[in-house]
């Protein structure tokens, strides 16, 4: 699906900016370690400034209700530490569009790992597909294993900060749905 390329033109756009603009993620944690589909979480990181006091900010967070009777592992990362889940491209354009998106660095990024799976077919992502039609197309197609991924569901929260460091707690989503 690829060719050979001649690039005519880079263009880079850069913002300077002089001082110690960052936050490191220094611990995360939720009021309990079950918690209800559907229900609405307070998810607290406590980040450590280069040259200051701890502090902790808090994010609300929905857990979803497809997610009932499962582990999850809930990640906290700076942006810039997080690759978007993206479909595999098929051609040059595909690849250069793709090479585009990432995260602001200036964000954090939540993310939601399910024991679901999806996979990367033609230029598209099909998410949390049930563990019997990953197997049936394993079996009756040639679908490769690297194509497969676990589910995850990314949040970004734009800060003001750069962000880094990475933190991750498994919580147990139980079988009753808050409403």
């Amino acid at each position: 699906p690829f060719t050979n390329a001649h690039i005519e033109k880079i263009a880079v756009d850069i913002n300077v900016h002089y001082g110690v603009d960052v936050l490191a993620i220094d611990s995360i944690r939720v009021n309990s370690s079950e918690v209800a589909p559907g229900s609405r979480i307070n998810l607290a990181v406590t980040y450590r400034p280069f040259d200051g006091a701890r502090f902790t900010k808090t994010y609300p967070l929905t857990i979803p209700a497809s997610l009932a009777g499962s582990v999850i592992s809930l990640k906290v990362a700076g942006g810039s530490q997080v690759r978007p889940n993206l479909p595999r491209p098929e051609t040059l354009g595909q690849y250069l569009k793709l090479l585009q998106i990432r995260h602001p660095g200036r964000s954090l990024v939540v993310s939601l790992n399910s024991p679901t799976k999806g996979l990367k077919l033609r230029g598209a992502v099909i998410r949390d597909l049930p563990a019997s039609v990953i197997d049936s197309l394993y079996t009756a197609t040639k679908v490769e294993a690297r194509k497969a991924f676990k589910t995850v569901q990314q949040h970004v929260i734009n800060t003001p900060q750069l962000i880094r460091g990475k933190q991750e707690i498994r919580l147990r989503v139980t079988n009753d749905i808050e409403r």
